[in-house]
């Protein structure tokens, strides 16, 4: 077999030249990037759901409103007032405890406004003693 003259036979105790090295093939495997990869989607969804744990939101008072629903008032009335939907000004506590007006929003805002009887304040939110 013949061998082409810019490959050259390595003589034992001889090092490697530049152009030795630069002529090597290299051998790069994608099995370590697509396990990086997917170990990095884990890692996002793992936190994420972390997240949502650890600070437990109440979808139950989200509201949405559909195409074709019927309301007394839009939002942007309310803003015009200067109230949100339960008649509570801006920047007050509600009725509804612990609910505070902001910016037509009502939001949890318990150490600022306090619980109902029976309820105790968890950072933002009321928990049941």
């Amino acid at each position: 077999m013949a061998k082409s003259k810019s490959m050259k036979e390595k003589k034992p105790g001889k090092a490697e030249t530049k152009s030795d090295i630069e002529n090597k093939p290299v051998n790069i495997s994608k099995k370590p990037i697509k396990l990086l990869v997917i170990l990095v989607i884990i890692l996002i969804i793992v936190d994420f759901l972390s997240l949502i744990f650890y600070i437990k939101p109440d979808f139950s008072s989200w509201k949405f409103n559909f195409v074709g629903s019927t309301q007394e008032k839009n939002a942007s009335e309310y803003l015009q007032e200067g109230k949100c939907e339960d008649g509570t000004p801006f920047n007050a506590c509600s009725d509804t405890l612990p609910l505070f007006c902001y910016n037509g929003e009502l939001l949890d805002k318990a150490f600022s406004c306090g619980c109902p009887s029976g309820y105790v304040v968890e950072f933002q939110g009321c928990r049941r003693v």
